[in-house]
């Protein structure tokens, strides 16, 4: 299984829209301003 298959079928096989109440209560603690750069950063390739 190369890394390209192993990360398509992660990303086909994770609940997204399930994750994101996950997401969110992580990044509460953190301030607004830094929580926008944090999110900005894991949405870029």
């Amino acid at each position: 299984m190369t890394i390209f298959s192993a990360a398509l079928l992660l990303f086909l096989v994770m609940d997204h829209l399930g994750n994101l109440p996950l997401f969110f209560s992580i990044l509460n603690p953190i301030a607004a301003d830094r929580r926008w750069k944090v999110i900005t950063r894991e949405l870029l390739p």
